[in-house]
């Protein structure tokens, strides 16, 4: 009977191993999907950058050769004006007409450079709105890609669930879990203070007050001989903290780390006993496996 429980048991576990392998492969294999499609994506988008590049590029010489050609026209024919009326010989031998068509000419193309210049404006900020509007959507699209995927893929939580939130829902309640559950939701997130103080608070606690001795409610730690170079210690790594502002969070800490071990015990206690659980399961499918073996021989 023994050798036939090591067997199943053995079974078991390389089924279990077989099938958890299996499953690794296939995620991979989705995650290898996606990053190959994400490749093509930014392939296509850097295949489309270097070609809007080359356009903007063409364009801009083609503006810039427009702008020097008119502009030598326009100087040209103020040179023309300006040598033919720079003296009045010059004008009592120049006919009137001439100066008069140059003048109607360089007034002309000034015009029409300047619509020119408003035409390209106008482009311009036409475009301009297009790759603000681009931009916009880019970004809202990758932020949405990130919380919704193609493929409905399941979070680590959903396929294996919290504990602590097995117990919450579960009808065997435990108070312990409930207790630190209400606490967190009740106060702010580090006792109300950023994180990078925080931290700074709980290496200095843990350099002066031992850890597991804190955890009790009944923990005085103004009595404690390393109460006052602690104090001493939090003023100069945070400065401007105030005595109040130090004890007020050493209170929220003190009932955290009781609420929260309190929770740990609690789930280190329900491991077991779904272990137990497990076990006794086991023990009785493989009693089963055995008087079936019997019974058929």
């Amino acid at each position: 009977m023994t050798s036939d429980i090591v067997s199943y048991s053995s079974f078991r576990n390389e089924n279990y191993f077989e099938c958890n392998i299996a499953a690794k492969i296939r995620r991979l294999k989705i995650q290898e999907g996606l990053i190959n499609q994400n490749i093509v994506k930014l392939l296509d988008r850097e295949n489309n950058i270097v070609n809007l590049n080359n356009k903007i590029n063409c364009e801009y010489k083609a503006f810039i050769t427009k702008i020097q050609n008119t502009y030598i026209e326009i100087k040209n024919l103020f040179e023309s004006i300006k040598a033919n009326t720079n003296s009045r010989e010059s004008l009592q031998s120049i006919d009137i007409d001439v100066v008069k068509n140059d003048v109607f000419d360089i007034e002309s193309k000034m015009k029409e450079f300047k619509k020119h210049l408003q035409s390209k404006l106008s482009i311009l900020k036409s475009q301009e709105q297009h790759l603000t509007k681009d931009m916009y959507l880019m970004t809202h699209q990758s932020a949405k890609s990130k919380i919704q995927t193609k493929f409905d893929s399941k979070s680590y939580n959903d396929i294996i669930p919290s504990p602590v939130k097995t117990i919450i829902y579960s009808p065997f309640k435990y108070t312990e879990v409930e207790e630190y559950q209400k606490f967190m939701s009740t106060h702010r997130r580090y006792g109300g203070w950023n994180e990078y103080n925080h931290n700074v608070f709980v290496v200095s606690w843990k350099k002066y007050f031992d850890t597991e001795k804190s955890v009790d409610a009944e923990f005085q730690y103004s009595n404690h001989e390393n109460f006052p170079n602690f104090l001493i210690d939090i003023g100069e790594k945070i400065p401007g903290i105030t005595k109040d502002e130090v004890i007020s969070h050493i209170q929220w800490y003190t009932k955290y780390l009781y609420f929260k071990n309190r929770q740990q015990k609690a789930l280190d206690k329900w491991r077991a006993s779904k272990q137990n659980t497990n076990k006794s399961h086991n023990v009785q499918v493989m009693l089963c496996f055995d008087n079936y073996n019997k019974n058929s021989r």
